[in-house]
C-alpha cells in the first residue's frame, strides 16, 4: 500500500474545500475507526488510512493518537493555499480555521495570519473594508469586502462554534476533571504558614493565588487548557470545587471573613455550615433585593437627563479637568479634545503617544459652557457626538453599573489584590 505524506495531504483536501465537510474535520483531528468516506482518514488495523479515488493509501502515524492534533505544527511555503502570502511555521488547526471562516467568506482578501488572531482581529479588517453589495456580483473588488461576504463570514463562525467546540476546546478531559495532587499539600503548608492572618482577605488572596498557580500548570498543554481560558474558570469555578472554598463574608463589607479552608470535592465541612448558609442567602439577596437598586438608579437618572442633548459643535470652553494618561488606558482617550496652550487638540492615533503617562487637561461637559440642558460636541468627544440625543442614556450606565455589581455577587466573586496608585486608578 502506497505511503501518503500527511501534509501534502492536507494541503490536498483544503484545495477541494473539504473544509466545509464536517465529517472530514472530525475524522483528520479525532481517533477514529471504521470505514469512512472519501478523503476522510481513519484507522483500519494498524495503520492510518484514507480512500482516494480507487486507491487506499496509508499514512506513517500513530494509530494511537488523532492523525492531525490541534496543536502539531507542520513548515509551509509561499503558496500553499489561499492567503498564504510567505513561508511560514504554523499548527494545521489554525490553517483549517483560516479556511473555514476566511476563505470561505473572503477568499484571497484576507491573509494568513501564523500568529493567534482573535475574531476581533477579522473584523476590524472587516470595518475598514466593508462596503455595500455591487449591483453586478461578478465586479469583485478585492481591495473591498461586500455586505454579501461578510453574511458568509457569521455563517461560517456560526458553524465552527456549533459544529467543531467540542472537537477542538473540549470542557471535559482527564485533567480537567481533577487539579494537581500536589494541591493540597501546599495549601495546608500555606495555611500553616499564614495561620495568624487567616482573617484578613488579603492573605486569603496570597493563598489563592499560590494554589491557582499550580492549578494552571497543571492543565497547561492539556486539550481543555483552550477552554478553560476565561479568569472565572480558575478563580470561581476550580478555586471552589477543586482548591479551596475561601472567603465568606455574610452579608459583611468584606473587610473581616470567615475562611472555609477545604474544597467543595473534599465535601462540606459541617464546622462552617453557617458560612455555607450564609453565602446563599446573601447571594439570593443581591439577586433580588439589591439588583432593584441599580434599576431604580437606571430610571432615576433617565428622567434627570432627559432633556439633555449634544446641541452645538464647540462652546468654545478653554477650561477642563486633569487627568493622568496611564500607558494602558491611554486609547480610550482618541476621539476626544484636550486644552493645549488655550487651543482645542484633537487626540487621534497619530498624536496619542504625545499624552502617554502625561497629565492633560481634557474638554469635559463639567466645564461645558453650552446653556441650557445642552453641552457641545468638543467637550462631550466624538463618539458621543455622533449620538447628540445620548447623554440620558450614558448616565444611566451608573446604575447599570451598580446592577452588575449585586448581580456577579449572585453568581460568585474572586478574591484578588493590586497595588493602588492614585493617578492611575482615579482616571
Amino acid at each position: 500500500m502506497e505511503t501518503l505524506d500527511k501534509r501534502l495531504f492536507f494541503l490536498k483536501c483544503m484545495e477541494l474545500g473539504l473544509y466545509k465537510r464536517l465529517s472530514w474535520s472530525i475524522r483528520a483531528f479525532s481517533l477514529t475507526r471504521g470505514e469512512a468516506g472519501e478523503y476522510e482518514p481513519y484507522v483500519e488495523g494498524k495503520e492510518w488510512v484514507v480512500k482516494m479515488g480507487e486507491s487506499k493509501l496509508r499514512f506513517e502515524a500513530d494509530i494511537t493518537k488523532p492523525l492531525f492534533s490541534k496543536r502539531e505544527v507542520a513548515d509551509f511555503k509561499k503558496g500553499d493555499f489561499i492567503g498564504c502570502e510567505a513561508d511560514c511555521n504554523a499548527p494545521y488547526a489554525w490553517v483549517l480555521w483560516h479556511h473555514l471562516a476566511v476563505v470561505y467568506a473572503f477568499n484571497g482578501k484576507i491573509p494568513f495570519d501564523p500568529n493567534p488572531r482573535r475574531l476581533s482581529d477579522i473584523e476590524k479588517i472587516i470595518a475598514q473594508r466593508l462596503t455595500n453589495n455591487p449591483e453586478d456580483r461578478s465586479q469583485n473588488d478585492p481591495a473591498k469586502i461586500y455586505v454579501w461576504e461578510l453574511l458568509r463570514y457569521t455563517e461560517a463562525t456560526a458553524c465552527i462554534l456549533s459544529g467543531l467546540t467540542q472537537l477542538f476546546t473540549p470542557g471535559t478531559t482527564r485533567k480537567s476533571l481533577v487539579t494537581d495532587p500536589k494541591v493540597r499539600e501546599l495549601r495546608e503548608k500555606l495555611l500553616e504558614q499564614y495561620k495568624d492572618r487567616l482573617h484578613d482577605p488579603a492573605t486569603i488572596a496570597i493563598i489563592k493565588g499560590e494554589l491557582s498557580k499550580v492549578d494552571k500548570d497543571w492543565v497547561k498543554g492539556d486539550d481543555s487548557q483552550d477552554y478553560l481560558i476565561g479568569k472565572k474558570n480558575f478563580d470561581i469555578v476550580r478555586m471552589k470545587t477543586l482548591l479551596m472554598h475561601g472567603e465568606e463574608s455574610a452579608f459583611g463589607d468584606g473587610t473581616q471573613v470567615n475562611l472555609i479552608p477545604t474544597s467543595l470535592d473534599e465535601g462540606l465541612n459541617l464546622k462552617n455550615l453557617p458560612d455555607y448558609a450564609n453565602s446563599l442567602r446573601e447571594g439570593s439577596f443581591n439577586r433580588g433585593a439589591q439588583t432593584a437598586l441599580g434599576g431604580e438608579a437606571v430610571q432615576y437618572l433617565i428622567r434627570v437627563f432627559q432633556n439633555h442633548a449634544i446641541t452645538e459643535d464647540d462652546c468654545g470652553s478653554v477650561l477642563g479637568i486633569k487627568r493622568f494618561v496611564a500607558a494602558d488606558k491611554a486609547k480610550r482617550y482618541i476621539g476626544f479634545y484636550i486644552i493645549v496652550n488655550g487651543k482645542t487638540v484633537h487626540i487621534t492615533e497619530q498624536n496619542l503617544d504625545a499624552i502617554v503617562n502625561k497629565t492633560i487637561t481634557l474638554r469635559s461637559p463639567q466645564r461645558c459652557l453650552t446653556p441650557g440642558a445642552g453641552y457641545c460636541g468638543k467637550c462631550m468627544g466624538d463618539m458621543n457626538a455622533r449620538f447628540p440625543n445620548s447623554p440620558g442614556g450614558q448616565a444611566s450606565d451608573m446604575g447599570s453599573m451598580m446592577l452588575y455589581i449585586f448581580m456577579g455577587k449572585a453568581h460568585g466573586t474572586a478574591l484578588k489584590t493590586t497595588r493602588f496608585d492614585p493617578r492611575r486608578h482615579f482616571t
